[in-house]
Order: structure tokens, then C-alpha cells, then sequence
């Protein structure tokens, strides 16, 4: 009998270091549970903000995009208004020519008036008509050459 008990004894010892080691062994897997828990919690929090800088760099491409956009649509608009200008000048242009011409006429005019009806009224037909049309084409050809 006392096989028995000491082999109970020995039995009940088995026992408790089996169960002293499962409980350990219970805490590591619990302990390795929580340390993956942490590091998946910390995963997923850098997935995440991964994911957010993700989505803040496409809003910021498109709207670098919808700036190029804007741009170009600018740059079409003031070529636009320079082409405009240009054929404005070239328009400016041939009404000064004409202008002149006119103005020869006028001068022509002005002196078979002159011949025919004396000096001071078309003395001063002349200075008006000058003064306008030879004046304006003078100050725009100072102010192109400039």
C-alpha cells in the first residue's frame, strides 16, 4: 500500500507540475496573444495612416492638376487676348494710314481753299487737321518704339 500511495503522491506531483505547466504555458500564449495584439493594433494603426496619406496625396495631385489645368486655360486666354491685340494694332494701323491719306486730301483742299479764299480760315483748317492726324500718328510711333 504504501507503492500505492507513493505512487499516488508521485501521480498527484505529476499532476501539478502538468497543471503548474500548462498555466505556464497558458500565460506564454496568453503574453504572445497580447504582444501580437499590440503589434497588429500597431500595424493597423500604420496601415491606416498609410491609407490616409494615400488619399491626402490624391487630393493634392488633383488638385495640382485642376492648378495645371487652370494655368494652361490662362496662358490660352492671354494668347488669345495678345492675338486679339495684334490684329487690333494692325486694324490701328491702317485707320492711321487712312488717316493720313485723308489728311493729304485735306491739305490738297486746304490749299486750293487757300488759293481761292485767303490765308487765315484755312490757316487754321490746316492747323486743326495737323494737329490731329499728325500728332496722334506721332505719339503712337513714340510710344511703339518704346
Amino acid at each position: 500500500m504504501e507503492n500505492s500511495a507513493k505512487s499516488q503522491e508521485i501521480m498527484h506531483l505529476d499532476m501539478e507540475e502538468d497543471a503548474q505547466g500548462r498555466e505556464s504555458i497558458q500565460e506564454l500564449v496568453l503574453k504572445k496573444m497580447l504582444e501580437r495584439k499590440d503589434h497588429n493594433s500597431w500595424i493597423d494603426d500604420s496601415v491606416k495612416d498609410l491609407i490616409r496619406v494615400q488619399n491626402d496625396s490624391k487630393v493634392e495631385f488633383a488638385n495640382i492638376q485642376l492648378q495645371i489645368n487652370q494655368l494652361l486655360d490662362g496662358q490660352t486666354r492671354v494668347l488669345a487676348n495678345q492675338n486679339i491685340l495684334i490684329r487690333n494694332q494692325k486694324k490701328f494701323i491702317m485707320d492711321c494710314t487712312k488717316a493720313r491719306q485723308l489728311a493729304r486730301v485735306v491739305d490738297r483742299k486746304v490749299s486750293v481753299l487757300t488759293h481761292e479764299h485767303g490765308v487765315s480760315t484755312v490757316k487754321r483748317i490746316k492747323e486743326i487737321s495737323d494737329t490731329f492726324f499728325d500728332g496722334f500718328i506721332e505719339r503712337y510711333v513714340v510710344l511703339n518704339e518704346l
